[in-house]
């Protein structure tokens, strides 16, 4: 029988890169909001994922196995100018999918972020102490608290990925290449370091997770602490082009900037532990952007 796999946000970065990788015979729900959606392998609905009489009258109509919510407003600076708008988007959402997981015995994967400490330490687990320096990374903290308190087998994900875009909002590896393409100067910190993951090792990271019936929160990230301006001179020197049209430069250079942690790298140690496979280094994923996805995401034996 195959699976009834519901992902929440279809619209988004994350959710229409993840769609290609599901199996033909898998049965995806896509719920995006004012956005059109066009998969092949999908069937699209819109609404609003905050409007619980909605979302619960949408899971007595399809009953989903698993439930994926990619539903998220990430711009930090929006998130500071319209509070109301990102609790409901970021906590609202999370609460209500976890409730309806919880009731119908589905397993909940919560997308999360990697914002959520000062930004002091590097590689910081999944037990490290939590301290949201905005509004954006204090409503993900309510959100994995809701998921965990009324969801317990729920999938937590703490991640920054990079792909490449098949909508059209750009990710940041797609900002950094378009730029190099065209020639056009940019600048990038040398004081903000992240653990960044390809899309396609982050699937196959949900997939080892999800064989193995897990619970609880994930680090799932690369092997890698890097600066945002070290990520951009990998990619220019991959595709060939010219490194000197980045421009080093420090965060003190932005100080209208909302606050974020200087450093948001993550240990991906309990992930490798639990499951037996390394994820790679940063350098051997850039090639990913290259290659089309393959339908790998709930394989076994896809490492």
């Amino acid at each position: 029988m195959s699976l009834k796999i519901l992902i929440t946000g279809a619209g988004g970065l994350l959710a229409s890169s993840l769609i290609p990788f599901f199996p033909e015979n898998s049965q995806l729900y896509l719920l995006g909001y004012r956005t059109k959606l066009a998969f092949s392998n999908s069937f699209s609905f819109y609404g609003d994922a905050s409007d619980f009489t909605s979302i619960s009258r949408f899971f007595e109509l399809i009953r989903p196995n698993i439930v994926i919510n990619c539903a998220a407003l990430a711009n930090v600076e929006q998130c500071e100018l319209d509070t109301v708008l990102a609790y409901k988007t970021n906590v609202l959402i999370a609460r209500h999918l976890a409730l309806l997981a919880f009731t119908h015995q589905a397993k909940l994967i919560h997308i999360s972020t990697d914002h959520l400490t000062d930004g002091v330490s590097s590689y910081v687990d999944e037990c490290h102490p939590t301290y949201p320096l905005n509004f954006y990374a204090s409503t993900k903290l309510a959100a994995e608290l809701v998921v965990g308190r009324l969801c317990p087998s729920a999938l937590i994900i703490r991640t920054n990925f990079f792909c490449t875009s098949s909508g059209s909002r750009p990710s940041f590896s797609d900002w950094i290449l378009r730029s190099l393409r065209l020639g056009s100067p940019l600048r990038l910190f040398t004081d903000s370091y992240f653990t960044p993951i390809h899309t396609t090792l982050l699937f196959r990271a949900l997939a080892s997770l999800l064989d193995l019936n897990a619970s609880g929160i994930f680090n799932v990230c690369s092997n890698d602490r890097i600066s945002k301006y070290q990520f951009g001179t990998l990619l220019s020197s991959h595709f060939g082009h010219d490194p000197s049209l980045i421009t080093p430069v420090s965060l003190s250079s932005r100080p209208e900037r909302v606050p974020r942690p200087p450093d948001m790298s993550l240990s991906n140690r309990k992930f490798c532990l639990l499951t037996g496979h390394s994820i790679g280094s940063v350098d051997s994923m850039i090639h990913l952007l290259s290659d089309p996805p393959s339908n790998t995401l709930l394989s076994s034996n896809i490492w």
